[in-house]
């Protein structure tokens, strides 16, 4: 599994668990704490939890795309709302 779902995963069964979400720190927090050696690397995860609650939203595209999304979709054997979230996970992820 890539990196932010096992994160997701991980914070999920925590959160579940009683734990609390820790602040959140920023790059610039985190270099400057002295827990990063001159000789490692700082990564960025984004932290995508879901919510447990859907919502509806009215969203527009050209046609020939929402053809295009709902071929891909049914071709997955996915529903058009999966699909989108699936592919909004995806490029929130590689975003960061």
């Amino acid at each position: 599994a890539d990196a932010t779902t096992a994160l997701r995963d991980v914070m999920a069964y925590k959160l579940g668990g009683g734990f609390d979400l820790p602040r959140l720190s920023t790059l610039a927090e985190v270099l400057a704490s002295g827990d990063v050696g001159p000789k490692e690397s700082t990564v960025l995860i984004p932290l995508l939890l879901d919510s447990g609650r859907t919502v509806r939203a009215n969203l527009t595209f050209d046609a020939g795309l929402l053809a295009a999304i709902d071929s891909e979709a049914a071709r997955r054997g996915l529903t058009r709302s999966a699909f989108l979230a699936s592919a909004a996970r995806e490029k929130i992820s590689e975003g960061r």
